[in-house]
């Protein structure tokens, strides 16, 4: 009977001893199935809410009419006694910027876009975390991890993103092989993978992490560049060839002329030009440029009207002058394209792929995209899924934030130095002091957060701002991140003092103040950022250095071996940080191309 007992323990001690592992198993798949959905609910403003907006609007109207009088009385010091020319103008100045403001404004004195902006609705931004069940044309499904055990049908037009709660194992641990190539599509995707074979309509790419084989239209790819380069190999740097194709070879040659299949196999690259025609490997391409495809056919059809001469037969002879007849040109109305709303996916463990469409079912992602529909990506390599952005990575906006900046000096002096490089309308501003919905919002659309000289911040202050404001929001590091998660890059202006321990509180290490030099000068590694000056750089006011510490990289070296530089960068995530230290209040045309560089850097070169 005591056998009998035993025996019976030990057979329930086993069932629950694997009943625990199987639970664990499954505890562990169903974590893995965890994603995080981001939702906006738009409700009507509150009548506190909307009181205050006026209160806000008077008080920016009040600090732009003293900011005009402080700009009007600068003027006026520099005016002269004898010149009355200038006085007048400086009359109509006034008479034209700054009366205007010195009106007070009330309710029935607002503007169109004021009122508007008085009575915008509250967006109001949830998560829920939960099992991703389907997305369709009309619904996300899910079942929440918290509350009752029934899936919720959240209509698509309320979704902004999905994200992955827990990456998959060993997503992470997969590393760059030798034959993998980075390539930048004109749409803005940007993928990893190996290229298997090139025809004269597509590239085949075999995606990082994934058994997907995806046809990439030639006429679509800006470039491609191997992510391992050998040592020895030569850099990124090309020279001018406007309109032709463009291959750097491991050997150290650079050719340049018209992509055309291969004669004997796709796994060759065949480049011609009217002196040469090259066939290479493509186990021998570091990196291969394409022209825009509207650009090589205005070539072809420019060489091909050099070619024809019309011969004067009688029947297409030129007519008389006095028998012109000229017809009345009729107004060509020009259709302003609306901004395509697309949707980013971004893949384990890189890469991204704009679409047009979106579905998911239990083991796919199935989207269209590049011209193509049901593109099939697993689950598994999927790392998130963005809804309804607007642009495209190449052309998003820059967005330029000032929450601790000078507004009515550095923070407008980066901005206008920018102006005739970069339209107004990719510039973005925002003064938000904690990341609130509006500025996380912007950000999304955003390709690069630029941060004039944060000459306003304290630690204590932003605390401050973040306890009284930001109740609900996320904090700066999980923001910051979130943008170099995305591709994102962010660019410090002149980071000093407390400003410093931003950095370090975001998660980009610490930095500390380096001795001063005269000038500066472009390094090696700093030639990928595309800036095309050489020699010694001048310093303009102000201008700060910082000490060479792992892992930033010196792309602007002071002068004389002196240990610091003015600009550095490190690679987080998918995006890059840049410090240049300099402040922009004061510049010239040299420091200006040099920012116009760090903002169009995306990474490659």
């Amino acid at each position: 009977m005591f056998i009998k007992k035993v025996n019976l323990a030990l057979v329930t001690l086993c069932a629950v001893f694997f009943q625990g592992i199987l639970s664990l198993e499954l505890y562990s798949e169903e974590r893995i199935n965890q994603w995080k959905v981001d939702i906006v609910i738009e409700k009507k403003p509150t009548e506190e809410l909307i009181k205050s907006r006026k209160d806000e609007l008077k008080e920016k109207i009040r600090r732009e009419r003293e900011a005009a009088e402080k700009e009007g009385n600068k003027e006026n010091g520099k005016i002269l006694g004898g010149l009355i020319d200038r006085i007048k103008d400086l009359k109509k100045q006034v008479e034209d910027k700054v009366v205007p403001l010195l009106k007070d404004k009330d309710d029935s004195n607002l503007d169109k876009k004021e009122e508007d902006d008085i009575n915008a609705p509250v967006l109001v931004e949830i998560s829920i975390s939960g099992e991703l069940l389907e997305i369709n044309n009309k619904y996300l499904s899910l079942l929440p991890t918290i509350g009752a055990n029934e899936i919720i049908n959240i209509p698509m037009n309320q979704v902004t993103s999905v994200t992955r709660n827990i990456i998959p194992n060993g997503v992470e641990d997969i590393i760059v092989g030798d034959n993998d190539f980075r390539v930048l599509l004109r749409d803005g995707s940007e993928l990893i993978g190996e290229p298997t074979s090139l025809n004269e309509e597509s590239l085949i790419l075999f995606l990082k992490n994934t058994e997907l084989s995806i046809p990439l239209p030639i006429n679509e790819i800006i470039r491609i560049d191997r992510e391992k380069v050998p040592d020895g190999s030569p850099d990124y740097s090309f020279p001018e060839f406007p309109k032709k194709h463009i291959a750097s070879l491991s050997t150290g040659e650079v050719i340049a002329g018209q992509l055309l299949p291969s004669l004997d196999s796709d796994n060759w690259l065949r480049i011609s030009s009217p002196i040469l025609s090259s066939e290479v490997p493509l186990s021998l391409v570091n990196s291969l440029v394409f022209p825009a495809s509207q650009e090589t056919l205005e070539e072809v059809e420019r060489q091909l009207a050099q070619e024809i001469k019309i011969e004067q037969d009688g029947n297409n002879k030129l007519p008389q002058d006095d028998k012109i007849e000229v017809n009345e040109t009729e107004e060509i109305k020009v259709e302003i394209a609306e901004p395509k709303i697309r949707n980013l996916v971004s893949l384990s463990p890189v890469g991204m792929l704009w679409a047009d469409k979106v579905q998911v079912n239990e083991n796919e992602v199935i989207i269209s995209a590049l011209g193509k529909d049901g593109i099939s990506i697993p689950r598994g390599s999927v790392e998130s899924l963005n809804f309804g952005q607007e642009g495209l990575p190449s052309s998003a906006p820059v967005l330029v934030w000032g929450g601790y900046s000078d507004e009515d000096d550095e923070y407008l002096k980066t901005v206008n130095s920018l102006e005739g490089r970069i339209p107004q309308r990719k510039l973005l501003r925002s003064f938000a002091k904690v990341p609130d919905p509006d500025f996380v919002r912007t950000l999304k659309r955003s390709r690069v957060l630029l941060v004039p000289e944060m000459e306003g911040f304290r630690r204590t202050k932003m605390k401050e701002s973040m306890e009284v404001e930001g109740r609900g929001c996320p904090t700066w590091q999980e923001t910051m991140r979130g943008h170099l998660k995305r591709g994102g890059n962010i660019i410090f202006l002149s980071p000093t003092g407390e400003a410093l321990s931003f950095l370090n509180e975001c998660g980009f290490g610490r930095l500390s103040s380096g001795p001063a030099a005269a000038g500066w000068e472009l390094t090696e590694e700093g030639k990928k950022t595309g800036i095309k000056l050489d020699g010694f750089i001048k310093n303009v006011n102000a201008s700060y250095y910082y000490r060479r510490s792992d892992p930033w990289e010196v792309w602007g070296q002071a002068q004389g071996g002196v240990d610091s530089g003015i600009l550095l960068g490190r690679k987080v995530d998918r995006g890059w940080v840049i410090i240049f230290g300099s402040d922009f209040y004061q510049q010239n045309e040299t420091i200006k191309e040099v920012l116009h560089s760090l903002v169009k850097f995306n990474g490659r070169r």
